[in-house]
């Protein structure tokens, strides 16, 4: 559980403790927590991505190492088990298995950097869902599409995205479903 001081506790055999992390977050909001595949644990917080490899060892990322923003909102990884990084103004980064950082934004095709959401659907497009600019979808080829009121959503501020079984793509906004 990540708090709005930086804190970040652990429920266990319901049981809450203190998770330990050596490197100091203070007074920091942690957004978001994931755990991928190669049992590394990524900490979004806006002071940067602070990464807890399964060895034990701690790395910070931020604009110096790459990132387009350090105010990070959301991680997500991927099928092939990329990391996807939604930042609040500079768009989105994926790292890649090999730590190549790929930067998307305004300037290669988002509608927005301010990132609300990342999801993936079955075929490997990625859903980027923004605060103020609707929805983009990143396919795997790497090409942007977006969608907005414009195209019929209900709204341009997208809290999450969903898709279903049958492919289709639910997305959550402050005016309902799209």
């Amino acid at each position: 559980i990540g708090m709005n001081d930086g804190k970040v506790n652990l429920i266990e055999n319901n049981k809450i403790s203190v998770f330990p992390i050596k490197t100091k977050l203070p007074e920091v909001r942690v957004f978001n927590i994931l755990r991928d595949k190669r049992k590394n644990v990524w900490f979004s917080t806006f002071n940067g991505l602070l990464k807890l490899s399964a060895d034990g060892q701690e790395t910070l990322l931020t604009k110096e190492q790459g990132l387009p923003d350090n105010s990070i909102r959301i991680t997500y990884e991927d099928q092939q088990g990329n990391i996807w990084i939604g930042t609040r103004w500079g768009g989105v980064a994926k790292i890649d298995l090999e730590g190549k950082i790929s930067i998307y934004n305004k300037k290669s095709g988002l509608n927005s950097n301010f990132i609300m959401s990342i999801r993936g659907d079955q075929a490997g497009n990625v859903w980027i869902g923004t605060n103020d600019a609707g929805v983009n979808v990143i396919n795997p080829d790497g090409t942007v599409r977006g969608y907005t009121v414009s195209q019929g959503m209900v709204s341009n501020l997208v809290f999450n995205t969903y898709t279903d079984k049958q492919g289709v793509t639910w997305i959550v906004t402050n005016g309902g479903l799209s």
